[in-house]
């Protein structure tokens, strides 16, 4: 414990040393920042607001209402027709499939929300 009294506030603090923290780690993962950057390139070059309109026409296909509840439809819907129809561009650039899927699921999950908010 360490305390602070500043004449009008007294302040304390719960203080531990290295024995005492929580994390074992010792050496951070490293990020690759050009990796990142290509993944935020191809989910903006592949997950077009056309193609998330088509997802809102195949949710109305599959009788999926369209309501929050129905996120996670809307959003594999998104993930796998990139997958699919993208196959060749990510093989092409190197891009791991199961990197993408957060941030495909992330542009689908947003756009689906605002089109709620709108209809």
């Amino acid at each position: 414990m360490w305390e602070y009294n500043n004449g009008t506030v007294r302040y304390i603090f719960k203080v531990k040393g290295k024995k005492h923290q929580n994390s074992k780690v010792k050496k951070m993962a490293s990020i690759d920042i050009e990796e990142v950057q290509n993944i935020r390139d191809f989910v903006e070059y592949a997950v077009t607001e056309n193609r998330l309109k088509q997802g809102l026409d195949k949710m109305k296909e599959l009788c999926v209402p369209y309501e929050k509840s129905s996120t996670g439809i809307y959003v594999k819907w998104a993930y796998n027709d990139v997958i699919k129809e993208e196959q060749d561009t990510i093989v092409k650039n190197k891009i791991d499939p199961k990197k993408i899927g957060s941030y495909i699921s992330k542009k689908a999950k947003n756009f689906w929300f605002n089109y709620l908010d709108n209809i």
